[in-house]
């Protein structure tokens, strides 16, 4: 949590500096750019430890980020992964990413949904549910599915906080309620 109250200055001033390059390819290589460090950090899991290590100077971390890019960020990417390694902010630098894309998702009008069942769903009843909510909610839907054994039957909606249970579970745990108020 406070790691994210950092990053979103970094990542809101990145993502600032895209938009007002709209109209040259820079939204677009930008944007690229954190999709690339992304994928380079999830499957590289040293990376960002190596950049946060105090006994390492500036240069030799900058080094390594040339040698692994070899000049295919942007110049804003690599401008922001100088200003958090001057800063001493490499370790905030996945919630960097992570509040850029949520600011990306909210640009382009996407709502994450996630939709928690009891067993696999078919693709034709995610894809109902997922017309539904964007007619509802009038927003791009991304549906991330996950299957909870533990909730017997129905589905579990999770819209940016708000919940929708309609899983036998809660229908079990309303009816226990109830009966020991009688």
């Amino acid at each position: 949590m406070y790691n994210s109250m950092i990053a979103k200055p970094y990542a809101r001033a990145l993502f600032e500096l895209a938009i007002e390059s709209f109209d040259s390819n820079k939204f677009n290589d930008i944007t690229s750019d954190i999709h690339s460090l992304s994928h380079v950090l999830n499957s590289q899991n040293d990376l960002q430890k190596f950049l946060s290590l105090p006994i390492l100077d500036f240069n030799t971390k900058l080094d390594m980020l040339h040698i692994i890019f070899e000049n295919e960020l942007s110049d804003e990417t690599m401008g922001l992964l100088k200003l958090i390694l001057i800063k001493r902010r490499a370790y905030i630098l996945t919630d960097i990413l992570e509040e850029y894309n949520k600011l990306l998702k909210e640009h382009n009008n996407i709502t994450d949904v996630n939709l928690v069942s009891s067993m696999p769903l078919s693709i034709k009843y995610i894809s109902s549910v997922k017309r539904l909510l964007s007619q509802k909610l009038h927003r791009e839907i991304n549906i991330i599915t996950k299957i909870d054994t533990t909730l017997i039957g129905g589905i579990y909606i999770n819209i940016e906080g708000k919940v929708l249970d309609l899983s036998i579970k809660k229908q079990l745990h309303d009816m226990k309620s109830k009966l020991y108020k009688i």
